[in-house]
């Protein structure tokens, strides 16, 4: 298995060129930490800051958020093991143009949401899945199953204009 361990952080730059927008500078922020937690588990978080600079204005900002725990692997007798995840996704938007809303979809990390007609300006994620693998291989080959249960809330302008989504799966 692979987690980071300890504080890890990244400076992101780059150009940006967009047909509607023109060129841009991308700026952004990272700083990671990972820490395991004895035979409770793993513990990561994740925050982001960044956006793209053009004629001295900070546009399409975005702020994100990511704690994600996971636990130790429980032994369910003598040939499988179960683990969960547990993940808490905040992103916050600002200065967002018209058209560069935050999606809620599968690839923002609401497994299960296949459309990009859920924007809004912030998105709030609740993620818990289990998985279930086999201790033992098949002609070489191991395999899992796994469940998961997702519930967003997708946020445009004031608290009163949301949009509440939910997503299962196995």
């Amino acid at each position: 298995e692979y987690f980071s361990r300890g504080l890890n952080g990244a400076l992101i730059l780059g150009f940006d060129y967009d047909e509607e927008l023109q060129k841009r500078f991308y700026a952004g922020l990272q700083m990671e930490y990972g820490k395991y937690i004895g035979r409770a588990g793993y513990y990561n978080i994740r925050a982001s800051y960044g956006g793209f600079v053009k004629k001295d204005s900070y546009q399409q900002i975005l702020f994100r958020l990511k704690q994600t725990f996971y636990t130790s692997p429980i032994k369910l007798g003598p040939r499988f093991m179960m683990r969960q995840f547990i993940s808490v996704d905040v992103n916050l938007g600002f200065n967002r143009p018209l058209g560069k809303e935050l999606v809620l979809n599968n690839a923002s990390g609401m497994r299960g949401i296949f459309t990009n007609y859920i924007r809004g300006t912030r998105n709030y994620i609740f993620n818990f899945e289990t998985d279930v693998y086999p201790t033992f291989k098949i002609l070489g080959f191991t395999s899992s199953a796994f469940a998961f249960a997702n519930l967003a809330i997708s946020q445009k302008g004031s608290m009163n204009e949301f949009q509440l989504k939910q997503a299962y799966g196995a």
